[in-house]
């Protein structure tokens, strides 16, 4: 008696269960012909529900592959993807779906990559940092999430995207929920320029409320956004008035306006004194009006899935050159920004402080305005709480070299910066004090990497490892 031969349904089941695969390999790996194998694909979504995704030219193979979504709680089983232009139109452009046994899939302008972990899109729009963890703790009750955000899982990302991705960085929104509340937050009116002396410090409060029992790694500062009727949609950094980190927000809009007013795109910054408070209001690059967005990518996310080395600003330049991503032009802000980072003392050239602006199709356009660039060296310890000697910084060329066009800008940038920071009555005397050697340590450093041309900065040499006065 011969034994019943198992459905056609299974065997295909069984195949696309390990991973994605092309109709061909699914056919050979189950004996099945190729038609078979396509009324098998209709049985699997339509008598048993299966969720079949159909992803063309994967890896650049002309024959599509085929893959079974995984489901998660609070989302659609295939993911819609919806980008938002500068003029506040919403389009779907693909979907993220998660993929069984593990990994995700993308479909974008008729192409499909399925990835190992998440893709770089959704890597980037992702809670992270500060604001990041006061969303886990705010929402996980709602969603069912871990509070803590470094016990999500790509799974728990994803998730939150679905539900509350109205807002993330950059122009994309993940389902129709977080679409849904997108459109319902338009109708909202912005804040009047009047109530940031009573706003600020209420949301301040509120932010930091919320964030209670999280830790800032790294010294990251406190945080909120909000949308103002002046200066458009703004994320606000907040500390209290007369601390070494009140200094630091003083320097970090010094600092940006020193690479913008010497033609390196930085993002456009604020400072008010509020309620013994000092804020520091940042303009969002990705925004446009009140509607709408440009597309953005951290560096971080790009180097992951194109690279894989996160390793320096510099290098990361490179990269993109030879991989015909940015011309030399086009990726000399990143050379002059990690070479500004060296001359005003900034250690926090991590990938996630570096962007890149992205097209209407997804693709890198240049790179994005300079943000969270300042003396890092002087802030907090995270561990200890305790505030660094304000000593003189000590200097390097990193990875930059011998590059006269770039140390030319980051010259006449970070002696700017120094000047207005050695004279400005907002920061500490002390502060004040150790940028004038500061200004004095750049200008003799940098004599013999600026090109022949420029006149040598009328400065004395810097005596090394002085210390301003505390």
């Amino acid at each position: 008696m011969n034994t019943p031969s198992r459905p056609l349904s299974d065997l295909v089941y069984d195949v696309l269960r390990k991973g994605p695969e092309s109709g061909a390999s699914v056919c050979k790996l189950t004996g099945i012909s190729q038609a078979s194998f396509s009324r098998t694909i209709q049985e699997l979504r339509r008598k048993l529900g299966v969720v079949v995704l159909v992803l063309p030219r994967v890896g650049g193979a002309r024959a599509p592959q085929y893959a079974l979504a995984r489901e998660i709680p609070r989302c659609e089983a295939v993911i819609p993807v919806h980008m938002v232009d500068d003029k506040g139109r919403v389009t779907e452009v693909g979907f993220v779906a998660m993929l069984v046994p593990s990994g995700s899939a993308t479909l974008r302008d008729g192409i499909g990559r399925v990835y190992d972990g998440l893709p770089p899109e959704v890597n980037h729009a992702a809670p992270a940092g500060f604001i990041g963890r006061k969303l886990a703790k705010a929402c996980h009750q709602d969603l069912g999430l871990p509070p803590n955000l470094k016990d999500w899982s790509d799974d728990h990302r994803m998730i939150f995207l679905c539900n509350r991705s109205s807002d993330v960085p950059g122009n994309l929104v993940f389902g129709n929920e977080s679409l849904t509340q997108m459109l319902t937050r338009r109708a909202q009116p912005a804040l009047p320029a009047t109530a940031r002396a009573t706003d600020f410090p209420r949301m301040a409060t509120e932010s930091a409320a919320v964030s209670a029992g999280t830790s800032s790694a790294g010294g990251e500062q406190p945080k909120f956004s909000v949308e103002m009727e002046d200066t458009g949609h703004v994320l606000v950094k907040y500390t209290r008035s007369g601390t070494r980190m009140a200094d630091l927000l003083h320097m970090e809009h010094l600092a940006l306006k020193a690479l913008e007013d010497n033609g390196v795109a930085a993002a456009t910054t604020h400072r008010y004194e509020f309620d013994s408070l000092t804020f520091l209001e940042i303009e969002r690059f990705d925004r446009v009006g009140r509607a709408g967005r440009l597309g953005m990518i951290s560096a971080g996310a790009y180097d992951d899935e194109h690279f894989g080395s996160r390793d320096n600003w510099a290098d990361f330049a490179r990269r993109l050159e030879k991989a015909g991503v940015l011309d030399e032009a086009a990726a000399m802000p990143i050379l002059v920004q990690q070479a500004f980072s060296q001359l005003i003392g900034n250690t926090d050239t991590h990938f996630e402080n570096l962007s890149l602006m992205l097209n209407a199709d997804g693709e890198v356009s240049s790179v994005a305005p300079a943000y969270d660039i300042l003396p890092m060296c002087y802030a907090s310890g995270s561990a200890s709480g305790m505030d660094p000697e304000l000593n003189v910084i000590q200097l390097s060329v990193g990875r930059i070299g011998a590059n006269p066009a770039v140390w030319e800008i980051a010259a006449r940038a970070a002696l700017a910066f120094w000047d207005t920071a050695s004279t400005d009555t907002a920061i500490s005397q002390p502060m004040r004090d150790v940028a004038k050697l500061n200004r004095e340590q750049v200008a003799s450093f940098v004599q013999p990497l600026l090109p022949p041309t420029v006149p040598e900065a009328a400065a004395p040499p810097a005596p090394s490892r002085q210390r301003a006065r505390s």
